[in-house]
């Protein structure tokens, strides 16, 4: 996964984890993925966004082991906008117009079947269905071993 500027800004002068990413969505892509999180979506579609019925997504009050997990008491769903196949998605929040940016807080990483950052039963949707429930979602800090 990748981290925007904007989020490794944060981190470091004013707020957590948590917190930065609190009340945010997960949008899901076709397309190629960008270099960077801080770069545009550019011509990539969207196919749909994962909500915590349909509000904010947040996380658990406290990470243990250095990783941070969803709130296990949402739902986190959501529905298709597009169809197409998912290769990549941008953990946001809802004000995040997609363009380039030094300062919007993003998480950026692959979305597929094996090997992903997100790793999914079906990467293909139409339009109108819904988003198979992301389950699990972890964002693991680096440990020295």
């Amino acid at each position: 996964m990748k981290i925007s500027t904007g989020l490794a800004d944060t981190l470091l002068s004013s707020a957590p984890l948590r917190t930065a990413l609190n009340g945010g969505e997960i949008r899901l892509y076709s397309g190629a993925e960008p270099a960077t999180a801080d770069d545009a979506v550019g011509a990539a579609v969207l196919i749909g966004t994962y909500k915590a019925n349909g509000a904010g997504l947040t996380f658990e009050a406290a990470s243990s082991g250095g990783i941070l997990a969803k709130a296990a008491s949402e739902v986190w769903a959501g529905e298709t906008v597009a169809a197409g196949t998912v290769t990549w998605f941008r953990h946001v929040l809802p004000t995040d117009d997609g363009a380039q940016s030094t300062t919007a807080v993003r998480i950026q990483g692959s979305y597929g079947l094996v090997g992903t950052d997100i790793v999914a039963a079906s990467n293909i949707y139409g339009s109108g269905v819904s988003l198979q429930p992301l389950e699990s979602y972890n964002i693991r800090m680096p440990l020295r071993s």
